[in-house]
């Protein structure tokens, strides 16, 4: 603790001036605190002139949600396609070829 005090004090004024001075400290340290909390408040919650943080990270969850859903939508159905159009070449393939191979055989 520095020593700013007047010498000639007694041991309790000394004390309590300590103490006054570590209680100036605390309202300085809390004074920051409550600087920093307000700046908080004005960009997560109030939105500093925006839309705030948490309603960003909301639409964002929003969109990606959106997202995944249409991409799992146009997979299944590329997936379908895919598997219909494979097993139509097949049947395709087994209800022609002997109908060919007569074809062929008969000038």
């Amino acid at each position: 603790m520095p020593e700013i005090i007047i010498p000639n004090l007694t041991d309790s004024q000394k004390i309590f001036a300590a103490i006054m001075e570590n209680q100036i400290s605390v309202n300085t340290a809390l004074n920051d605190l409550q600087e920093s909390v307000s700046k908080h408040q004005k960009i997560l919650v109030d939105g500093n002139g925006e839309i705030p943080l948490v309603e960003k990270i909301r639409n964002h969850e929003a969109f990606i949600g959106g997202t995944k859903y249409w991409m799992r939508f146009i997979g299944g159905a590329l997936i379908i396609q895919t598997i219909a159009f494979a097993t139509s070449v097949v049947i395709a393939v087994v209800r022609f070829l002997p109908l060919l191979e007569k074809l062929a055989q008969n000038p």
